[in-house]
């Protein structure tokens, strides 16, 4: 907290130059004096950093040194934002998560979504076989049978990854370490205890208490038509159109989900960017502004909320919440601050004028120019940038394939992870180099006192994380009061 205030009191000190101003202008070579990032490098595994500091390297490195290089041919001089160099890293980052989004989405549905359909698929023609031919008893004998068979093997791929099943039926042998197994589905690794008698009843009792799976289509389409008509309502939006918005959104969450539990950083504003860009274009008329950011806000809303979902889990596997109890407290929750959010944004609306000098709403401008400028269509981004977007994308699925399929078990921690590649195509180096140092500080201190940083180095890692948010709190309050920072460091001489 005190280092964020640092920062914050001297105004530009949180960006230091790495090869000079010009570098630093150009190209983004700069490093962001924050302790978030230095905390994220004591939690985030290596594999990640390394994957984000690759995708960084080479936005700074090679895409943004040949968009300075065509300036005036690939797009205008004057031009910034997606229509100027920036889209040069922008779009790469965001296309890159979308398509480890379908990636992810997919490989969930053919692990575990397709066996469990056909499952029940083989389970209702069996029952219904049995119904035709033989007498009540023998069918219920017969499916008894069946029904003790399948709980002697796997049948979810789920549970064979998992290693919580037999593999063909027989008992499952004990790993080297009688105390952990491994969990890997989707390149996510982590530790957990082998389930025992205790466990293995706590589990199944929790099973029990988990809501209808029918909760989760028929809540999802009344929420939508919900929305469709109070945002026909309001904005005067498409059915069409919001209609797009919803149903690609939950797409775009898998991969943010992925991303933001693999790095930590959250790319959701970024998505909504480009789908205000998309709806722009669809409309094809700047008068159609105010429709256009309603889509797009529409679409971080709901990737923000499943974000949030998301993280609730940490918080019910700390109290050791049964699933119902999570679902009512979200579904609560949810309710409650669709009062709430608004009561707070009417009373703030009010009582701040927008835009003002201590609050200029450099975000809102930006977001009303993108909209506008994309009226006349998708070729309003420079030349070249989809290709290299596109690319990028299936760099991003190619590293995943490789991960989850080519190597090896042992070698999978030296694979890139696609979605954290992205991210780091969207961050540039600033922040990546610190996330560098602090992965380099726990390895230093893992190798000179394993047992201690084994127990301490992520509790350090959330310590920073922690201190950095009540700093930007602080911060936050000193501005809304016209507090400026009392010095300043331009970095003249930094050449």
């Amino acid at each position: 907290m005190a280092f964020g205030m640092l920062t914050w009191s001297v105004d530009g000190l949180e960006r230091v130059p790495l090869f000079g101003l010009a570098a630093m202008r150009k190209y983004s070579w700069q490093v962001n004096l924050s302790v978030a990032p230095l905390g994220r490098g004591f939690i985030v595994p290596p594999r990640y950093i390394i994957s984000e500091m690759l995708g960084a390297g080479l936005s700074a490195g090679v895409f943004l040194r040949l968009a300075v290089q065509h300036e005036g041919k690939w797009f205008a001089a004057d031009a910034s934002g997606f229509e100027g160099k920036d889209a040069y890293y922008l779009m790469p980052g965001i296309i890159a998560v979308a398509f480890d989004s379908v990636y992810q989405l997919g490989r969930i549905v053919a692990l575990y979504g397709v066996p469990l359909c056909a499952d029940a698929y083989r389970s209702q023609r069996r029952r219904l076989r049995h119904m035709k031919v033989g007498s009540s008893t023998g069918a219920t004998a017969a499916l008894l049978e069946g029904t003790h068979r399948r709980s002697t093997a796997t049948t979810s791929p789920l549970a064979e990854e998992a290693g919580d099943a037999p593999r063909g039926g027989g008992p499952r042998e004990e790993d080297e370490d009688d105390d952990f197994d491994e969990f890997d589905p989707a390149g996510l690794r982590h530790r957990r205890p082998v389930a025992s008698a205790p466990s293995t009843t706590k589990a199944l009792s929790a099973i029990k208490d988990e809501p209808s799976t029918w909760w989760w289509p028929y809540g999802w389409a009344v929420s939508s038509v919900l929305a469709l008509f109070v945002f026909r309502a309001l904005f005067n939006t498409r059915y069409d159109m919001a209609g797009i918005a919803l149903v690609s959104s939950p797409l775009w969450s898998v991969g943010i989900t992925m991303a933001v539990g693999t790095t930590g950083s959250n790319v959701a504003s970024s998505t909504g960017k480009v789908m205000i860009m998309l709806f722009a274009a669809w409309y094809g008329d700047p008068g159609h502004c105010v429709q256009t950011l309603a889509l797009g806000a529409l679409a971080i809303a709901v990737i923000d909320q499943a974000l949030d979902l998301v993280r609730d889990f940490k918080t019910a596997h700390l109290l050791d919440a049964s699933p119902r109890a999570m679902f009512l407290a979200q579904t609560i929750g949810a309710v409650v601050s669709i009062f709430t959010s608004s009561a707070l944004y009417y009373y703030y609306v009010k009582s701040v004028s927008l835009p003002s000098a201590n609050l200029p709403a450099v975000i809102a401008e930006s977001y009303r120019a993108l909209a506008f400028a994309f009226a006349g269509g998708i070729s309003k981004l420079p030349k070249h940038a989809l290709e290299i977007s596109c690319a990028c994308g299936a760099a991003a699925v190619t590293f995943n394939i490789i991960h989850d399929y080519v190597v090896p078990a042992r070698c999978r921690k030296y694979c890139p992870s696609g979605v954290a590649f992205g991210v780091g195509l969207f961050l540039l180096p600033g922040q990546i180099l610190v996330e560098v140092l602090g992965l380099s500080m726990r390895t230093l201190w893992q190798t000179v006192d394993p047992v201690s940083a084994a127990q301490k180095d992520e509790l350090l890692g959330a310590a920073l994380l922690s201190g950095d948010g009540l700093a930007g709190v602080l911060q936050s309050a000193l501005e809304v009061g016209g507090v400026k920072p009392p010095y300043s460091c331009s970095w003249k001489g930094w050449y």
